[in-house]
């Protein structure tokens, strides 16, 4: 009896002690450092093949982004210049993958990604005549995006489908695995 009576009140100091703004143990006071490795994974051409495989390691709460774009220039307008000439306007689309995440611990060894994914593709590049020398060009682009909360335990891997099917039969996934660093103490 005495000790089911410890533990109960040692799960009861553990519960109130932050309430309070008491320490209930000498890691919660401590920064938290997670790596996270992402491997791209394209299964479109019949064989899975990893294009990429990003890693970044973070403290619990930070952000992090990642990103496995390509930039392409394009010429959207024209402004006048000497010589009855133009001077071509660029602008830059960035084509491609974008993961925004954040790690929080929830203990026992188990942690959760917050993960927001953006998506985007030029669909089509329209082609304007200005005058009999100059043309300029619209892109258009198609952007998804969607937003994952995945709890898991530390060194397990995880899949989130990168083309809004389910994880199981995505031909584009990002395979996560988060480890949790040891923090040396200062």
């Amino acid at each position: 009896m005495g000790r089911s009576y410890a533990l109960v009140l040692a799960s009861m100091v553990a519960l109130v002690s932050p309430l309070l703004g008491a320490e209930s143990s000498s890691r919660s006071h401590e920064k938290r450092e997670f790596a996270i490795e992402i491997r791209l994974v394209d299964c479109t051409k019949g064989k899975e093949e990893a294009h990429s495989c990003p890693k970044v390691t973070l403290f619990e709460g930070q952000r992090a982004t990642i990103s496995d774009l390509v930039q392409r220039p394009f010429v959207v307008a024209a402004s006048p210049a000497s010589d009855n000439a133009r001077q071509p306007c660029i602008e830059v689309v960035s084509e491609g993958l974008t993961i925004d995440m954040v790690c929080h611990a929830n203990g026992g060894g188990s942690v959760t990604l917050d993960a927001t994914v953006e998506q985007s593709k030029i669909e089509k590049v329209d082609v304007v005549k200005i005058d009999e020398a100059t043309s300029v060009q619209q892109p258009h682009v198609e952007i998804a995006k969607s937003r994952h909360f995945v709890t898991t335990k530390t060194g397990e891997r995880f899949t989130i489908p990168l083309d809004g099917r389910k994880a199981g039969e995505s031909q584009r996934r990002a395979v996560i695995m988060i480890r949790e660093i040891e923090v040396a103490a200062r």
